[in-house]
């Protein structure tokens, strides 16, 4: 019985589909009409879904060398988690003292360095000039990060130590001031003090942390260009052993050593912010979900403009075939096969303008829009496209669908007839 049963479903839905196949070849120009508009629907929403996806994974490529799970970051400033402290004292900034506090006394940890980051500064030869963004280190950075270096060398130990004038050229800010020269063993002018290159990095690309446009100095030499630390801001990364695997004793650890130095009473709160690199795929993720929202939203409205077009194509194609639903009811077709019949009808001109609008983007996905960034269209966003469409073809189908089942032969025929 319940064979029998999917037999007669499965014949209904194929002859459904031949008629509705051979009502699409029938009407050709209201086809295309109708497919053009699931085209630019399904092309706006899944382009949307492939950026936000593309973004997503270069931001994340290109992080993770930057990016470790088992750091955690000491700044001056309130951080996200500590909202209730903002709008209070000012914090002290954090200095090169208290970091030589923690290198010397932390014992959970496998390395530790300290950055010093100031605004934009000018660099100049004798025919460039260009602004980069420094970024003050020390030589304990390189064996923190692998920061992949083009030609020339990193900072040597006295000279981090001594706080020698010598320069690493991100790739673009090389580029500006030496564009057709070799810049290692030249002299820039910061500043008014001349500097030093001793090397230059490795083209990054676009992404969220590239030093393509920045330089790397000594961190004590960055903080000799500046008369007081109030025009710089420094933030220690410690790293910490493989086996403190939730970083809860490398954070204790670091926050007993900064309240010892700052001598902070028990009952005073912590003038200082400690967090973890899970603040930095935290702020990732939440920026992707709002991206998503949005998309959705922008797709969703394309979509649904796809979706009124065919609905009225629909609503045209039943009016137009009244004659045959007629002759079909008065025949015996269920109504049943007349709903399958023009729903599928639906459905097919959607997949079929989902099919071409794919294609689009794929051919979007064989051209560099911009340098190092490419278009990505993963296996999600086609399930979640076809997943949109399928459903839009239902919604935009079933009024017209439904209505064809419902009409009586008798009215069909005498409409038609008029």
């Amino acid at each position: 019985m319940f064979g029998s049963t999917i037999g007669v479903i499965l014949e209904m839905g194929r002859r459904s589909a031949k008629l509705s196949l051979e009502s699409l070849r029938n009407n050709t120009l209201r086809t295309f009409l109708a497919i053009l508009g699931v085209i630019m629907g399904v092309f706006c929403i899944t382009s949307i879904f492939s950026l936000i996806d593309s973004l997503k994974r270069k931001v994340e490529e290109s992080t993770s060398f930057m990016v470790h799970p088992r750091d955690i970051t000491l700044i001056h400033y309130p951080s996200f988690s500590s909202r209730e402290n903002r709008g209070k004292k000012k914090w002290p900034k954090l200095t090169w003292q208290e970091y030589n506090y923690l290198a010397e006394n932390m014992r959970n940890i496998e390395n530790i360095t300290l950055n010093v980051r100031s605004s934009s500064l000018i660099l100049r030869n004798q025919h460039n000039s260009t602004e980069g963004k420094p970024l003050g280190v020390n030589r304990s950075y390189f064996d923190m990060f692998e920061i992949p270096i083009a030609e020339g060398r990193y900072f040597y130990s006295h000279e981090d130590l001594l706080g020698e004038p010598v320069l690493i050229l991100g790739y673009q800010v090389a580029q500006d001031l030496f564009p057709d020269q070799d810049p290692l063993n030249r002299d820039l002018m910061l500043k008014g003090r001349p500097h030093k290159i001793i090397g230059v990095l490795e083209k990054h690309g676009m992404s969220f942390l590239s030093l393509d446009d920045r330089f790397l100095i000594p961190e004590r030499s960055l903080s000799k260009l500046f008369h007081s630390d109030r025009q710089i801001n420094r933030s220690i990364k410690v790293r910490a052993n493989s086996g403190d695997e939730g970083l809860d004793d490398v954070e204790s650890e670091s926050r007993l050593l900064m309240r010892q130095i700052r001598n902070l009473y028990p009952v005073e709160p912590d003038n200082f912010s400690i967090y973890r690199s899970e603040f930095f795929k935290d702020i990732l993720e939440n920026m992707s979900n709002v991206l998503f929202l949005v998309g959705a939203l922008l797709g969703g409205f394309s979509m649904l403009i796809g979706g009124f077009g065919v609905a009225n194509i629909m609503f045209v194609s039943v009016q137009e075939q009244l004659f045959v639903i007629g002759l079909q009811k008065a025949l015996g077709a269920r109504r049943a096969f007349i709903l399958f019949q023009f729903l599928f009808e639906a459905i097919l001109i959607c997949l079929g303008g989902s099919l071409l609008g794919l294609g689009l983007v794929y051919v979007g996905t064989l051209f560099e829009f911009y340098e190092g960034f490419e278009l990505v269209l993963g296996s999600k966003t086609i399930l979640l496209s076809m997943g949109f469409v399928l459903v839009m073809g239902i919604c935009a189908g079933f009024p017209s669908a439904y209505q064809a089942s419902r009409i009586p032969p008798i009215q069909a025929l005498r409409k038609q007839s008029k």
